[in-house]
């Protein structure tokens, strides 16, 4: 499930990209760049992760660097072939977002969307597709609700409140059925591809 969320994450980045208080940078807008590179296969995963560590090197405990090298860490768990190597990088990439998350948690908002969003949402994707014996997925339902909790909620492009409904549908769906649905309604009336796509995934 993990390699599925790949175009997900990409995809979502768009729009924080495009946003004016996270286009101030233009290192970090080379570090999303390549860290969108490593995920669709444009360059390899310890590539971005190099890339990652760089720009730390000039800007120590940037949250959402830190949230990228951490989702990095996970897609290499993945394509780990030994199960201690898997582990250990899933660990290490999960211990990353966490870290980062919390840095984050009391952020004030900006006029764009707020790093502290574009962490959470990072964060929740990847948590989201984490095979659920991890026991990631009330992370993600986390991250999620924060995300429509925040000022920025107001400032989501279509593809985003599509993504954080249909993944919230997906994970209250075995706890909560009503409310499964509900999210899922939700999502279908925005882009109902997307939706469809996001809810298969349950």
């Amino acid at each position: 499930m993990l390699r599925r969320n790949i175009a997900f994450v990409c995809t979502v980045l768009i729009g924080f990209a495009c946003a004016p208080a996270n286009a101030t940078d233009p290192d970090f807008e080379a570090l999303r760049a390549a860290y969108i590179a490593s995920q669709d296969g444009s360059q390899s995963l310890s590539s971005g992760i190099e890339d990652v560590d760089r720009f730390l090197e000039s800007h120590p405990n940037h949250p959402a660097a830190v949230t990228y090298k951490g989702s990095l860490k996970t897609m290499m768990a993945r394509d780990s072939f030994f199960p201690w190597t898997k582990l250990a990088n899933l660990k290490e990439g999960l211990d990353l977002i966490d870290e980062a998350v919390e840095q984050v948690d009391n952020a004030e908002p900006t006029d764009g969307f707020s790093i502290r969003t574009e962490v959470l949402m990072v964060s929740g994707i990847t948590n989201a597709g984490i095979p659920k014996m991890f026991g990631r997925r009330s992370v993600a339902q986390q991250n999620f609700l924060a995300i429509l909790k925040s000022p920025d909620s107001d400032r989501l492009v279509d593809f985003q409140k599509t993504t954080i409904y249909a993944w919230m549908a997906v994970l209250t769906a075995d706890s909560g059925p009503e409310e499964s649905e509900d999210y899922l309604r939700k999502a279908r009336a925005i882009m109902p591809d997307v939706a469809e796509t996001i809810w298969s995934k349950r």
